[in-house]
Order: structure tokens, then sequence, then C-alpha cells
């Protein structure tokens, strides 16, 4: 789930809190892009922002989907919370 990975050559210099008094990544990364080369990976799939919590839910929902052991239990509890549908008639 991670969307970053630091090259140890290249770590970044973390800045005085920023945005909602967190450290800022970004900023970060700008200030090494300055001292040494930054690459990156286009990549094509899910993305899931793990930084909330529906974002944290449908990353691990997914990955248990995957799983042989998990993904028919989870089906079968997922059936379980569903409300019946209403059919109606036209």
């Amino acid at each position: 789930m991670a969307d970053t990975f630091l090259n140890p050559q290249s770590s970044p210099v973390l800045t005085a809190p920023g945005f909602a008094g967190e450290l800022q990544l970004a900023d970060s990364l700008l200030l090494s892009a300055e001292r040494a080369p930054l690459y990156a990976y286009l990549f094509q799939g899910a993305h899931y922002d793990a930084g909330n919590k529906l974002g944290l839910v449908q990353a691990t929902v997914a990955y248990a989907l995957k799983d042989p052991e998990l993904a028919q239990p989870l089906q079968t509890y997922w059936e379980r919370l569903q409300p019946p549908k209403i059919k109606v008639a036209v």
C-alpha cells in the first residue's frame, strides 16, 4: 500500500512540520532532489489511500478477496450484511 520507496542515498531531510502539523514527505523529497536524483514508476493497478479509514478498509477487503482462505468466508459474511433486494414490478 505504500506509494513511496526511499533510496538510502537520497534519504529525505524531514523539514519543519507543515500542513496539520505533520512532516511533509513531498517537501523533503524536493529538498533531496537537489542532492541526488529521484526516480518514479507509473503504477498500473488499484490504488487505496490507507491514510483514511475508508481507504484502509477498501485495501484490506481487496487483499482478503485475493486470499484463497479468506475469499469465500468474506463473501459469505458480506452477503449476510446485505439487506434483501426488493423486486419492483414494472
